[in-house]
């Protein structure tokens, strides 16, 4: 018994879009928007960015209804232009006669990541390496690199992430002050050693090897992996193809280990196989140095391109070598975390936490006080449980909307604090198939 006609509705069938994007990258949204009983009507689809109080309105179109059940899709491109989990919102306007208005709105969080870094590619002078190995990083959208040389460049050096010096020091290209910046800056460093590196120079402004040589002679060596280096793994494709790639150049000399740094690849001159490292890393006080002694990486590039079509493996290598000098270790003492940045509003907001004494060892003596707050300031304290040797607590569900969270402790006297935030989203059931792990394809 009751009505049965179908009553006038417009509403979000679907809300298709990135769980996660990149800085400085545009993301597609897709909306599936169906009415019925409808046509003849006009509504406004728009799209609009929350940060706290703040609405901005990103997008709006007009839809005409056009058929008695109607469905069109529409897709919006977004500027990921500040990083964080960024909530937005989609709304239909409702149309005269429409009785339910909440399925005509749909909020959607996207987790936008600021992880691209900034390299330099600082020279003696121009040298195809160079465009060659901006052409590598640069496929890497977390990488952002720029060439400069030594004798004109004037830019802030603590900006970068990571420094690549090609044929630097030079006669005539000094590098101790600039080494001396970076390190105060705790900025990692890669040397590639070339026919116009200074040798002399280059053995005190580094740590990782010794060059006992000239370059008024030099050498060309192939690559050889390293069969003990744990650090990364090495493709078998990589490690069957490299000592096919064409020769390096690199000074005639002897080269030893400065410290305990590790081989990556060994050096391997006229086919013999010698204990020469072609490519090391060390690490000092927390600054990690890498060194590759030899220059024409700009062959292994278009080698590869001829042999293969593609740049996979040059990619693999230069890649591989710049995350392992660049990715800093996580040295804080303290540390808590929730499993996630976004949940449902069904779902448990569930952290960890980790405290270190000064030997890096886990401890829990001492108690982790937790303090939610939500968007209108109202604060929720919580104390961590204390599982094993580290910090677990379950704060149970909460609302729709934006929090903050600080966790504190104290060990030895000493007070470590921590803070983050994180989302919770409605669940919308009625006329919403839950589709969040489609994952659009960013442009």
């Amino acid at each position: 018994m009751g009505d049965t006609l179908q009553k006038k509705d417009l509403y979000f069938q679907n809300i298709l879009h990135n769980k996660i994007a990149f800085l400085g990258d545009k993301f597609p949204v897709q909306a599936d928007v169906l009415a019925f009983n409808c046509v003849g009507s006009n509504t406004k689809i728009t799209l609009e960015m929350i940060s706290g109080s703040t609405v901005k309105k990103l997008a709006e179109e007009t839809i005409n209804v056009n058929s008695l059940s109607f469905f069109t899709t529409k897709t919006f491109n977004i500027d990921a232009n500040q990083s964080g989990v960024i909530r937005y919102r989609l709304s239909l306007t409702g149309i005269a006669g429409e009785q339910n208005l909440k399925n005509n709105v749909k909020e959607f969080f996207v987790e936008v990541l600021d992880a691209r870094q900034k390299i330099l590619l600082l020279a003696n002078a121009p040298h195809p390496d160079l465009s060659a190995l901006k052409s590598i990083i640069s496929e890497n959208k977390n990488y952002d690199a720029e060439i400069a040389y030594i004798n004109d460049f004037k830019g802030n050096i603590s900006k970068y992430n990571l420094v690549i010096l090609h044929n630097l020091p030079s006669e005539n290209g000094d590098i101790t002050a600039l080494v001396t910046q970076l390190n105060k800056n705790n900025i990692p460093k890669i040397f590639i050693v070339g026919l116009q590196t200074s040798l002399p120079k280059f053995n005190t402004v580094q740590d990782v090897l010794r060059i006992n040589g000239t370059i008024k002679n030099t050498e060309e060596i192939q690559a050889e992996v390293n069969p003990g280096f744990t650090m990364f793994t090495t493709s078998d494709q990589l490690k069957n193809k490299l000592k096919t790639f064409p020769p390096l150049l690199t000074p005639f000399g002897e080269y030893k280990l400065a410290g305990a740094g590790s081989v990556y690849l060994y050096q391997n001159i006229k086919k013999v196989k010698t204990n020469y490292p072609l490519i090391a890393f060390d690490e000092k006080e927390g600054i990690k140095t890498c060194v590759i002694n030899g220059e024409g990486i700009w062959k292994w590039r278009l080698f590869d391109k001829l042999q293969h079509n593609n740049y996979d493996l040059v990619q693999e290598l230069v890649g591989k070598t710049l995350l392992l000098t660049s990715v800093k270790a996580d040295k804080r003492k303290f540390r808590a975390n929730t499993s996630k940045n976004l949940y449902k509003d069904n779902e448990p907001i569930v952290f960890d936490a980790q405290l270190y004494n000064d030997s890096y060892e886990l401890v829990n003596e001492s108690d982790v006080k937790l303090v939610i707050k939500d968007e209108n300031g109202k604060e929720y304290a919580f104390t961590f449980n204390k599982t094993h040797n580290y910090y677990t607590l379950n704060a149970g569900t909460f609302a729709k909307g934006t929090y903050s969270f600080t966790a504190n402790t104290t060990l030895q006297g000493k007070s470590h604090s921590v803070s983050g935030r994180f989302n919770v989203e409605a669940i919308q059931l009625e006329h919403y198939d839950d589709s969040e792990t489609w994952i659009a394809k960013r442009n």
